[in-house]
């Protein structure tokens, strides 16, 4: 069976690129690497911790699976998420690390990544 049976949703990956204005000051723009990339969204775990004001803070880790091949690296952002039943997810991920998962050859590639406020 090949991935792509399992890789329901679709994503855009944009990457950072520093541009100096006409200041000479160096600036951070996301410029899209690649839009409909096939994709799908897991949550990794969900963990509850208890802060100083004693509120309780969720922290949630995901997992993004890929393509071998796909053009990803860390310090990426996945954008435009669209699960498999149409709807879209307004959030931003932020790619913290890139695990290839290998057999005889890549299967497929696990990316972990963090929701950014």
């Amino acid at each position: 069976m090949s991935i792509d049976a399992h890789l329901w949703h679709r994503c855009t990956i944009r990457r950072p690129k520093k541009v100096v204005d006409v200041y000479r000051n160096d600036t951070v723009t996301m410029e899209t690497v690649e839009t409909d990339v096939l994709c799908r969204l897991v949550i990794k775990s969900q963990n509850q911790f208890s802060s100083e004001l004693a509120q309780f803070v969720v922290v949630t880790n995901y997992m993004l699976l890929l393509r071998p091949g796909t053009d990803i690296q860390e310090g990426d952002e996945i954008a435009d998420l669209v699960y498999e039943d149409g709807s879209e997810v307004d959030e931003v991920f932020a790619v913290t690390a890139i695990l290839p998962r290998r057999a005889r050859t890549v299967r497929h590639i696990t990316v972990m990544v963090e929701r950014v406020s």
